[in-house]
């Protein structure tokens, strides 16, 4: 956490869901599966080890893909100085920055992901395309809807800190 001055909360949440793996190596487990069982090459209409070796190496690029990216994959956010910083890399370039005056409301509440957004992620909440939503783990978050009639919603994993980092945000303002 940031001793800085005027920073409330910061927060970093990384992608180290197990099931995720599980399902990478499922998948990998299936496709060369697959790939094993229909090389022959007395066949004409199975695979030659030239396809074979080409199969391989395309799903073995994806798979290496797969895992860097939830490796890379976290949420980032800080509250203070004036606002909500918030960056979900690596799909968002630049962090976010909310200004205190643009937020109308706020609330901390308890969410479902599944339910609410169709998973967790950046994620457009199913009732409005105008809500997007930064999820990575969790069961609470802040919805901040804002003058310009958007509603935003971030995820966290410490309610208690974020609730009394955004009193105090919203007292300075």
């Amino acid at each position: 956490m940031s001793i800085q001055k005027g920073i409330y909360f910061e927060e970093t949440q990384f992608s180290d869901s197990a099931w995720v793996w599980l399902v990478i190596l499922a998948l990998q487990s299936v496709v060369f599966s697959f790939l094993i069982f229909n090389f022959d090459t007395n066949e004409i209409t199975k695979f030659t080890i030239k396809q074979y070796y080409i199969m391989w190496g395309i799903f073995s690029i994806m798979f290496i893909a797969i895992y860097i990216l939830f490796k890379t994959m976290n949420l980032y956010v800080k509250i203070g100085g004036g606002g909500i910083e918030y960056q979900y890399k690596p799909f968002m370039k630049k962090p976010s920055f909310i200004q205190i005056t643009d937020i109308q409301t706020y609330s901390v509440r308890e969410y479902s992901a599944i339910k609410e957004f169709g998973g967790r992620g950046f994620k457009q909440n199913t009732k409005s395309k105008n809500a997007p939503a930064y999820t990575m783990k969790g069961k609470y978050g802040i919805e901040l809807n804002l003058r310009n009639s958007r509603t935003i919603f971030i995820g966290t994993q410490r309610k208690d800190a974020l609730a009394y980092a955004m009193e105090k945000l919203m007292q300075k303002g």
